[in-house]
């Protein structure tokens, strides 16, 4: 008689009961210190099927590098409100910060990998509805429409 732990083959009440005790919320990490605690779990060698983990990997270092440059759109921003003067630049980029990179982790990154951990077509209509308006407001930032915060 083989006898599985696998946490998938587990039902009903107490496979609940195992994913309360195991997966508790470890994203974003922070120090013991902070006052506030991670908001979500995020394991994605556990969750992911094997054959989808590259991706979801890929993906997340591509949310990772859109945050990075949204922080070096502030260090530009600043570079043009110490040379110019001009604060909007400035001021947007930090919104720009403060908004899109918590809203691209909840509104893109989580519904792909909610997608590709439970095999849901809702999660990755989201994706592709929310990614793809992400793309095309960064391809307008790209550009440089002047009343879009860009000098």
């Amino acid at each position: 008689m083989r006898i599985s732990f696998d946490r998938r083959d587990l039902s009903g009440p107490l496979a609940r009961t195992v994913d309360s005790v195991s997966r508790q919320d470890n994203w974003p990490p922070l120090p013991s210190a902070c006052p506030v605690g991670p908001c979500f779990y995020q394991d994605i060698s556990v969750d992911i099927p094997l054959e989808f983990q590259k991706i979801v990997r890929m993906l997340y270092y591509l949310w990772m590098f859109h945050a990075l440059m949204l922080l070096l759109n502030i260090l530009g921003g600043l570079g043009v409100f110490v040379a110019f003067g001009d604060g909007s630049t400035f001021g947007l980029a930090i919104l720009y910060f403060f908004i899109f990179t918590p809203f691209s982790y909840i509104c893109w990154f989580r519904p792909i990998y909610k997608a590709f951990r439970n095999d849901s077509s809702f999660n990755f209509m989201v994706f592709f509805f929310v990614f793809s308006f992400q793309l095309i407001v960064s391809v307008i930032n790209a550009i440089g429409v002047p009343s879009m915060g860009t000098w």
